[in-house]
């Protein structure tokens, strides 16, 4: 929902689709580079939306960045500030003893076996 800041009052509500489908689950927001970021909660993703569409944008897989707690379906990825360097993020999660210092590169071309090249 964007607001009005000085007021705090609604302004209008961004509707977040991906593929023309509804993406829910968004938890943690941060504005980096002309595009909002969330993580998506019970789930090691992050998004980043387009806030003039609200259509998803980039899709990231974190999962090598999270804590592994077993036995405990709480400790779930839930912290994400952006870092003034591009595509730098800190991460971090609900019972996680660290944060983590992500930076996001370009996914690696995939040869036609579906292996990366």
């Amino acid at each position: 929902m964007r607001r009005d800041p000085g007021t705090l009052a609604p302004w209008d509500v961004i509707h977040v689709r991906s593929e023309g489908a509804r993406v829910t689950g968004l938890n943690d927001l941060t504005w980096a580079g002309g595009i909002i970021w969330a993580n998506v909660i019970g789930t090691p993703m992050l998004v980043g939306v387009n806030p003039g569409t609200g259509e998803v944008t980039d899709v990231v897989d974190a999962h090598r960045a999270r804590e592994r707690h077993r036995g405990n379906p709480q400790a779930v990825m839930n912290g994400l500030a952006a870092l003034p360097a591009a595509g730098e993020f800190l991460l971090t999660g609900k019972t996680w003893r660290a944060i983590r210092h992500v930076r996001l590169v370009p996914a690696r071309p995939r040869s036609r076996t579906g292996l990366a090249v």
